[in-house]
């Protein structure tokens, strides 16, 4: 999980990686600057968790995300 900001526009994305590439799988447009909220990562989080509930999941974030609350 990252969010950048991209030209004017700051994104919230989930990447699958395989084999040491990373493919965007899903991603919001946040309607402001900044840091996303635990609410905001939760929505971008749920479609992909459900999306690839089969599989084992790794889900890797930096400083930026809410690790302990967002894992529960």
């Amino acid at each position: 999980m990252d969010r950048t900001r991209w030209k004017e526009y700051n994104v919230l994305m989930v990447s699958a990686i395989v084999q040491k590439r990373a493919f965007p799988i899903f991603w919001t447009l946040l309607d402001k600057q900044g840091a996303s909220k635990k609410v905001e990562q939760q929505q971008v989080l749920r479609p992909v968790i459900r999306l690839l509930k089969r599989y084992k999941l790794v889900i890797v974030g930096e400083r930026e995300f809410h690790s302990i609350e967002l894992a529960q």
